[in-house]
């Protein structure tokens, strides 16, 4: 499985740091930080989270050029049971 978890705007003002140079400590911290949302909004104990791959980035390299081609706001692959929803997934900016 592959999940992108997407923090609140606050929350990434309150931890904005230059992109070319994100400090290890801010990375591991909003990482933490990020995945313990994660888990609280799936109803997950704490810790049952364990990513074997993790990547911090910033707001200023995010430019979604590619959008749903349908007018549904959300994705169901039943099969895999899975699902994505939101404004986003239809107009082309993180804000939706």
């Amino acid at each position: 499985q592959a999940w992108t978890v997407i923090s609140s705007r606050a929350y990434g003002s309150a931890n904005k740091v230059p992109q070319e140079a994100v400090p290890p400590k801010v990375s591991e911290q909003v990482t933490s930080d990020l995945i313990g949302a994660f888990e609280r909004c799936c109803g997950l104990k704490k810790g049952s989270v364990q990513p074997i791959f993790t990547k911090t980035q910033l707001w200023g390299a995010g430019v979604p050029m590619n959008v749903a081609s349908s007018s549904a706001r959300c994705v169901f692959d039943a099969e895999a049971s899975v699902g994505v929803c939101g404004d986003w997934l239809v107009e082309p900016s993180i804000q939706g």
